[in-house]
């Protein structure tokens, strides 16, 4: 069934085409009062120099009375993980929830986590996460008021030795009422951190910055522009030993191979209470945790020297971190900090025929899993085919349980448009029909100068081979390429209000495998015939493409998703060179602009 025939099935309406809306006034979303106080807490001034704290990432629990399913897990979790704490000796000095205490913030739930929590010996400082209300956090404020006295949603303390912050989530993406935040917040955590400048320093903040290598996490993060900012607050007086998060939901063998050590400070994402995402592996003594969650870590403190150990309430196991984690640099995901419209450009695309391997061609950071049966698994190399060809290969393939979707792979180069008449051409071959999944060839159009904000979005254009079915199922894939052309995090139907907007061409290109296909794209020539103008692609003044070669893989499957790619060239065009697609015409009509990508998401949100 082709793109067009499968809309018409589907029914898409008025829902694709909604934009979101934004409140124009900032007022703010701080509590002038209670936040950015320093030192709430008396009792922790009596600790000494060596002392204990536990941390509890993503209880995330529902209502009491909740005995099955996720919600099961979460409430066993984290009684068993108070009652644990409670008998270890020495004591736990405080405890610390880094995030999502609740999955929905309503006072069954809060009152739920208060009381499994309130059992616990000593005391309880609790991050603010995305589930836990918006800005102006004030049912997540009752409720830390309620556990300890204050209604902090930023602040600071002391003990021993040691300094550590805590910052909310919701500061950008959750903030429905777009009140202000950041610009306080990070005037705050910066002279704080001044102020502080000659204590080792322990950072709580719920939503990853660093890479975690699955689709999912590339979106559902703060912005490039946030985390440079973070980044470089935390670098600047070299004080920051520990950045740590919650959010990503995650085991113990993730925690280790997702921690990065950069500018001096340790990034680790802390194993989760409630059960982890789908990266589908775990060291063998903690493996129930894989299924039903349950992680916390001890963090034992003598004098400046340090020790994370984490545990899981059905193990009696236990594992300790090293003192350092794989060095990150920006080369690894360039994207991390930076918007990729903005990245810089080279002058021509290089290796386009794969003949020095990968050279040229930049990779996502993916998380890969150590077994070839237990998660995900994603390659890029130049693989030889028996025809004699070497060409670029692109696989994914998501395994795993909870929160799984989809997930997408690939390699690009950015590069300088070759004049006002560019042409794209590109071949792509499968070894085998995709069992769930898809492939693309993707052109972003780009105008303005490089630099910071200084990059243009113009329109997506895009040459899939899938089936509408399939790309039915799209979610993590469009929602990952809005947050990465916008730096926000963007809509699963990111790809249909790009296509409403006519910024978006989406061309069906044949799927058949075991043979050779080739796309020849007269760029312009496609814009301006599509969008009924002449001339108009002209007048957008494309500085730069970004060029990307990939494959989609949705869940439940066996095999995966692989494609290969070869013959890769930008160039201007001759005027005899027109778009074909296997040496014949390609028809462009009005169902150049349509895609169901992020339609069975969105009509199960309007089915509820």
């Amino acid at each position: 069934m082709d793109r067009r025939d499968f809309m018409k099935t589907v029914g898409i309406g008025t829902a694709a085409s909604m934009m979101p809306k934004f409140a124009i006034a900032r007022p703010l979303g701080i509590d002038k009062k209670w936040d950015g106080i320093s030192n709430p807490h008396p009792e922790l001034k009596k600790i000494g120099n060596k002392f204990s704290f536990a941390i509890n990432a993503d209880p995330q629990v529902g209502y009491y009375e909740h005995d099955t399913g996720v919600y099961l897990h979460c409430n066993n979790n984290i009684s068993n993980t108070v009652k644990q704490l409670n008998a270890r000796k020495p004591n736990i000095d405080f405890l610390v929830y880094l995030g999502d205490v609740v999955n929905v913030p309503d006072e069954r739930s809060f009152d739920n986590f208060y009381k499994r929590n309130s059992d616990f010996n000593g005391l309880t400082v609790v991050n603010h996460g995305n589930h836990d209300t918006s800005p102006p956090y004030t049912r997540f404020r009752d409720y830390e008021e309620k556990i300890n006295g204050i209604r902090s949603v930023y602040y600071s303390f002391d003990v021993g030795k040691w300094h550590f912050i805590t910052i909310p989530a919701n500061i950008e993406f959750g903030n429905y009422d777009n009140l202000e935040v950041k610009e306080p917040m990070l005037k705050w955590f910066k002279e704080d951190l001044k102020k502080n400048k000659d204590r080792p320093t322990i950072v709580f903040v719920h939503i990853h910055i660093m890479p975690q290598g699955l689709t999912q996490l590339e979106w559902y993060t703060h912005t490039p522009g946030l985390k440079k900012e973070l980044i470089n607050a935390m670098a600047e007086h070299g004080n920051v030993k520990y950045c740590l998060n919650g959010h990503v939901h995650n085991g113990i063998k993730v925690a280790l191979k997702t921690a990065w050590t950069y500018k001096g400070i340790n990034f680790i994402t802390m194993p989760s209470g409630t059960p982890p995402r789908p990266f589908g592996e775990e060291f063998p003594k903690f493996a129930e945790g894989l299924e039903k969650g349950g992680y916390y870590t001890i963090v034992d403190i003598d004098n400046e020297e340090i020790k994370f150990t984490s545990r899981n309430v059905y193990s009696e196991g236990e594992f300790v971190y090293p003192e350092k984690f794989k060095e990150f640099s920006k080369d690894i995901e360039p994207r991390m900090m930076s918007k990729l419209i903005d990245l810089p450009a080279k002058p021509k695309l290089e290796n386009g025929s794969f003949a020095n391997g990968l050279a040229g061609w930049s990779i996502p950071y993916r998380y890969n899993c150590d077994g070839p049966e237990t998660g995900f698994q994603n390659e890029w190399r130049m693989k030889h085919k028996k025809d004699g060809r070497y060409s670029g290969y692109v696989y994914t393939k998501p395994l795993g349980k909870h929160w799984l979707q989809d997930e997408y792979n690939e390699f690009y180069q950015i590069v300088e448009a070759p004049g006002d008449a560019p042409l794209f051409k590109g071949s792509y071959f499968l070894e085998e029909a995709f069992e769930k999944g898809g492939g693309y060839y993707r052109i972003i159009a780009v105008s303005g100068n490089e630099g910071k904000d200084n990059g243009n979005y113009e329109f997506i254009m895009e040459f899939d081979f899938v089936k509408s079915e399939h790309e039915y199922e799209y979610d993590y894939y469009p929602r990952a390429m809005g947050y990465t052309i916008s730096g926000e995090v963007s809509s699963w139907l990111y790809f249909q209000r790009s296509a409403k907007r006519k910024k978006g061409f989406f061309i069906d290109v044949p799927l058949e495998s075991g043979k050779w296909h080739n796309i020849q794209a007269n760029i312009a020539q496609i814009y301006d015939k599509a969008t009924g103008k002449p001339g108009a692609y002209k007048k957008l003044n494309i500085s730069r493409f970004i060029i990307a070669a990939g494959t989609v893989c949705i869940k439940d499957v066996e095999k995966g998703a692989g494609a290969f790619f070869d013959k890769i060239e930008l160039k201007t065009a001759e005027a005899e060179e027109k778009s074909a697609i296997d040496g014949s015409k390609l028809i462009i009509d009005d169902s150049i602009f349509e895609t169901v990508a992020g339609q069975k998401l969105q009509d199960s949100i309007d089915n509820r």
